[in-house]
């Protein structure tokens, strides 16, 4: 009897932790690319999220960031298939510049 019940018990389980439409949240998206962000960027004070897209080939996020220089810098993340991918358009013109 306590073996049919531990088997039970495994079954409800195993059914509640798996989902068969596993869908990543939006909040994970947006610590996932926060966390992106702070990588690719040096000394980062502050961020604030200015546009957030969700769309079919993938999420969209748009940040305004602050660094301690007093410089803010528009990025964006991109959010497709498990991978946050920064793009930095600011830093990217400066580079070309030099």
């Amino acid at each position: 009897m306590k073996v049919f019940l531990y088997l039970i018990g495994i079954g409800f389980a195993f059914v509640f932790s798996v989902s068969v439409n596993a869908k990543v949240s939006t909040g994970e998206i947006m610590t996932m690319c926060k966390a992106a962000v702070k990588e690719s960027v040096n000394d980062v004070t502050r961020i604030r999220t200015s546009k957030f897209k969700e769309r079919a080939s993938g999420t969209t996020i748009s940040f305004r960031v602050s660094s301690n220089s007093n410089q803010t810098r528009k990025v964006t993340c991109t959010y497709a298939n498990g991978v946050a991918s920064v793009k930095d358009p600011v830093r990217l013109a400066a580079s070309e510049i030099q």
